[in-house]
């Protein structure tokens, strides 16, 4: 196991760093919005956000990716910018499928 960590840290330093992020403008113009809004406090499941693990509470932001998975709309713009993929099912998170929407590839 070390000696393929080490192997994958000896090829990372030969290529760089692979972005295969999103551009910011491609993220605003891609990412869904919504309010998060809890029902009942009683019944409340607790629901949290899988980037930075924190519940979500009152009527925080959300972006919804195209899987359908839900992140506070901070924290996926921030992820979604490094690597468009889903952090929790790892399919693409922004399908920009339109030449005019920027990438950082």
């Amino acid at each position: 196991m070390a000696a393929g960590v080490i192997l994958l840290l000896t090829l990372e330093d030969r290529i760089g760093n692979v972005n295969t992020g999103l551009s910011e403008e491609a993220v605003i113009k891609c990412l869904k919005h919504r309010r998060y809004l809890l029902f009942s406090e009683e019944n409340a499941s607790k629901e949290f956000c899988s980037t930075c693990q924190d519940e979500y509470v009152g009527e925080d932001e959300l972006g919804t990716l195209g899987c359908g998975h839900d992140f506070h709309a901070a924290c996926i713009k921030q992820w979604i910018r490094c690597k468009n993929l889903c952090p929790v099912c790892k399919a693409t998170g922004l399908n920009t499928m339109d030449p005019n929407i920027p990438t950082n590839l």
